[in-house]
């Protein structure tokens, strides 16, 4: 059911508040099947695996995280965002790894530097139609 009202998210007993493309919605909450797809499984099992390494983590390599973590900040959602906390990073970055079928980081990488966007200008020229 789509409405007009403030920006609202999350779950409020049976009720749960999102939003997509198309504006602001409300749905009947419906638990999510368990196991799943094999890709859900295949997730669910990595961030299961990544909390477990984060918790067996150095505290060293914790404090490196933490502080990498400072300088990403989430996703805004409703114009906010903020600075991740060290494990959320670490499993973040390990998640995309997994997918990828590469090994998992223990310590945190440089954050990567992009040069200056070497696209000035974009035109659309409709000369003729094929």
């Amino acid at each position: 059911m789509r409405f007009q009202d403030v920006p609202q998210r999350g779950k409020r007993g049976k009720i749960v508040a999102s939003r997509n493309r198309f504006g602001q919605y409300q749905k009947q909450f419906v638990s999510p099947k368990q196991p799943g797809t094999a890709a859900q499984r295949g997730v669910w099992g990595n961030m299961t695996e990544f909390s477990r390494m984060w918790n067996e983590l150095s505290n060293e390599r914790r404090e490196a995280w933490r502080r990498r973590a400072l300088e990403v900040h989430s996703r805004p959602t409703f114009g906010q965002s903020g600075p991740l906390d060290g494990a959320q990073l670490f499993k973040k970055i390990n998640t995309v790894l997994a997918t990828c079928g590469r090994e998992p980081l223990l310590d945190p990488p440089l954050l990567p530097v992009f040069g200056p966007n070497p696209v000035v200008g974009f035109v659309i020229d409709r000369k003729s139609v094929v």
